[in-house]
């Protein structure tokens, strides 16, 4: 059973750094050093996860090392989430309101690698907030994926 839970994980795993590298090309225009670092930061998370997956499938590490393996990439993720609801809510071609949530979602991962106890309804509203703010820029993306810009008139650092 462990093997076919470590295939799917790595499967989703192998899509995220492409969703990490497809990030790159939509957020360029508005500032391609702060896109870098968002799909960097993506691929951060997937590597550590990837390694963290490897070492408790070849039983390297316990259980226990696999939850610290996976907090730092929560950290990963959580950074990228924030970088790229700033790049968005800057970029001056994607609605500002996704910006915003993924900022607030960004801050909701912190349940996943602070040690606090909260009650269920809490922790379904966190859920609820990072779906409705990732899913929505999904939506989005698919569905102005053929006229998002190449270049932008004014990258977000003040250089053209």
């Amino acid at each position: 059973m462990l093997v076919f839970a470590s295939i799917g994980y790595l499967a989703v795993l192998i899509l995220d750094s492409i969703i990490g590298l497809g990030l790159y090309v939509v957020l360029k225009p508005a500032n391609r050093r702060l896109a870098a670092l968002i799909g960097a930061l993506r691929l951060l998370y997937a590597g550590a996860l990837m390694i963290g997956v490897f070492a408790l499938l070849f039983q390297m590490i316990d259980v226990y090392d696999y939850a610290a393996i996976k907090d730092v990439g929560y950290i990963f993720f959580a950074s990228h989430i924030f970088l790229l609801g700033y790049v968005i809510f800057v970029s001056g071609y994607i609605p500002r309101l996704f910006g915003v949530l993924l900022i607030i979602a960004s801050l909701t991962y912190a349940v996943f690698f602070i040690d606090i106890q909260l009650p269920e309804y809490a922790l379904v509203l966190i859920m609820v907030t990072m779906a409705v703010a990732e899913g929505a820029l999904f939506i989005w993306l698919l569905k102005k994926r053929n006229s998002l810009p190449v270049t932008c008139p004014r990258d977000i650092t003040g250089t053209a």
